[in-house]
């Protein structure tokens, strides 16, 4: 059976794509602030929730999306485990995205400027 989760957050870090060597697949790894419900008379709360996007979909996040921006991504949860320096078992969770869509745009500059449209000749 195949788990799907969807959350809506705010990246906490700046993108940063890596190429995996030898294959050269792009790979990002960044978190995704998702808030929790409101509760009155409390501050605000958040999960800070780990995202590792691969491929296209790493290339258009990094490309297209920045720290601070609402997006809402669809994956799937993975966990793993690894023993540290110390000899201490760790235990990880992450969200691997199959799919990010951004709710607020990027605001870099490097974007083309996309020229108007000439509606003067459609009839409708």
């Amino acid at each position: 059976m195949y788990q799907k989760v969807v959350l809506v957050g705010r990246w906490v870090r700046p993108m940063e794509l890596k190429m995996l060597p030898g294959s050269g697949n792009a790979m990002l790894k960044n978190t995704i602030a998702v808030d929790r419900a409101y509760q009155k008379g409390k501050d605000k709360e958040a999960d800070f929730l780990n995202v590792v996007m691969w491929g296209k979909t790493a290339e258009f996040v990094s490309q297209y999306s920045e720290k601070g921006k609402l997006v809402i991504v669809e994956g799937r949860i993975q966990t793993s485990s690894y023993e540290n320096k110390e000899g201490v078992r760790v235990n990880t969770f992450d969200i691997v995205a199959d799919n990010v869509k951004p709710i607020e745009w990027a605001t870099k500059s490097d974007f083309a400027p996309v020229d108007p449209i000439d509606t003067g000749d459609i009839p409708f």
